[in-house]
């Protein structure tokens, strides 16, 4: 793979898939974790252990800068051996796209009942089993979120959403995109008070919402309305697409 390019010199930075295992045993006051990427699909998963595990793709890098001086990119060198640089700051595990890094696909397993932040330029996002409360934003591709308990936070610009609720939690959620449809699952129990809009598209259920209020019309498509008697507020908007709440099977 040619991955850089100096003047007149070709660089071939030779990538394979590695893996990096972070104990967090001994750190109980860690409970977070942000990403941030830049054109990386990454596939994040909750499992019930201390352990944080990294699957990515490890280069062999051109040497750090010379003694004294530091890079002005704002993105720290590899040091996980999978092409990502994982930083440990008070109650929380940072993880970004090592410099000079390729966008090859990221996984990562982190303990489920962390609360999770992940951003990404470019690349699909696909979270299963967090049971913290998560954010996660993408300008171009897809964002899948399954098992969700804690708010949800989603953002994206061009590409679709879908979000897995197993319970409603008691607080509120957001869930945006700009050019794509949203589908969201919730259990048929569940206890929401919905704010639903689109600009140009349909809003459709087969869950049973009491609709308190609608306003349709040119560059509007509004509908509110409760399920179950109301609960904590879920918001879900788009400009250009559908939106589908459906009943969890």
């Amino acid at each position: 793979m040619l991955a850089g390019i100096g003047i007149g010199i070709a660089t071939v930075l030779r990538a394979e898939v590695r893996e990096h295992v972070v104990d967090l045993s001994n750190q109980p006051g860690v409970t977070r974790m942000n990403v941030s990427l830049r054109m990386n699909d990454i596939e994040i998963s909750g499992h019930d252990n201390s352990s944080i595990i990294l699957r990515g793709e490890g280069e062999d890098l051109p040497d750090p800068p010379p003694e004294g001086m530091r890079s002005l990119l704002g993105r720290g060198r590899d040091n996980t051996g999978a092409g990502l640089n994982l930083t440990i700051r008070e109650d929380r595990v940072e993880l970004s796209q090592a410099l000079m890094h390729s966008s090859g696909p990221v996984e990562v397993a982190l303990p489920a009942s962390f609360a999770l932040q992940v951003s990404n330029i470019s690349g699909d996002i696909r979270i299963d089993g967090v049971r913290g409360e998560v954010s996660a934003r993408t300008a171009n591709g897809d964002i899948v979120v399954a098992g969700a308990t804690s708010p949800l936070n989603l953002e994206n610009a061009d590409g679709n959403i879908q979000a897995r609720f197993a319970s409603y939690p008691d607080k509120p959620s957001s869930i945006s995109s700009i050019d794509g449809d949203i589908s969201v699952w919730l259990p048929k129990d569940a206890k929401a008070t919905l704010e639903l809009r689109t600009i140009d598209g349909d809003i459709v259920t087969d869950l049973p919402i009491e609709v308190t209020q609608v306003s349709s019309g040119p560059g509007r498509n509004i509908v509110r309305g409760t399920l179950n008697g109301g609960g904590a507020v879920l918001r879900v908007q788009t400009i250009d697409g559908d939106l589908l709440l459906r009943a969890s099977e």
